[in-house]
């Protein structure tokens, strides 16, 4: 699918990638961070020939030493358009927040993209402590948010505030609001919404969908 995504480890300062183009090619790999977890923050790249030049390492680290990333099943990064299009990942660590060092198990997701945009059931529900949020975007580059409300209105943590492209996503929500404190037992609204992204890179207001559903958070 061209994405390379990082299951639920915390929070993390960074990640190192072993790729390959595996049809010979030697050039170097393209990643492209738009809708990953390092966007939006001050980072550091390095990318190196290994192995005869067989293979590459790709390193990403935040560049404040105090900062990390929530790595809460999100999006390293992306292969760039118009990079080697076989493209695989070999080996990934990533380094956390106490400054050791993680291998994650490599996975293959499905390059079916979605005919729709939607907001599935999360999952587990009810759930205590951590639950999965689905969703789906359809076409082009978007700008999706993400927001947990209680009954109130009042908004409790924002999962997701950034453009993303077409596939098929997981956010998880570990029952905290965004100060980390854990959230009150009890029934709460996630709302999800999407704004199409023009090709000069302006929103496109008109093109904004929002969908809500409950979840019971129990404890």
């Amino acid at each position: 699918s061209g994405e390379i995504v990082v299951g639920d480890v915390g929070s993390i300062r960074g990640y190192a990638l072993k790729l390959t183009a595996g049809d010979g090619n030697d050039e170097l790999p393209v990643l492209d961070a738009v809708g990953g977890l390092f966007a939006d923050v001050e980072s550091m790249a390095h990318v190196w020939p290994v192995e005869g030049g067989s293979a590459f390492i790709v390193a990403i680290a935040v560049r404040d030493p105090i900062a990390t990333v929530d790595a809460m099943g999100g999006i390293l990064a992306r292969h760039a358009p118009g990079s080697a299009p076989n493209l695989r990942v070999l080996e990934a660590e990533v380094l956390l927040s106490d400054w050791s060092v993680a291998n994650l198990d490599i996975r293959e997701r499905s390059p079916v993209r979605p005919r729709s945009t939607a907001l599935l059931q999360n999952y587990p529900n009810p759930f205590n402590p951590s639950t999965v949020i689905p969703f789906e975007l359809a076409e082009g580059v978007s700008r999706v948010q993400l927001e947990v409300f209680n009954l109130l209105g009042q908004r409790v943590r924002t999962l997701v505030d950034t453009r993303m492209r077409p596939g098929a996503h997981e956010i998880a929500w570990e029952g905290r609001d965004g100060d980390g404190r854990a959230a009150a037992a009890g029934i709460y609204i996630y709302r999800f919404s999407v704004i199409g992204v023009a090709e000069s890179g302006r929103w496109e207001s008109a093109a904004e969908l929002v969908i809500s559903r409950r979840l019971l958070l129990l404890h």
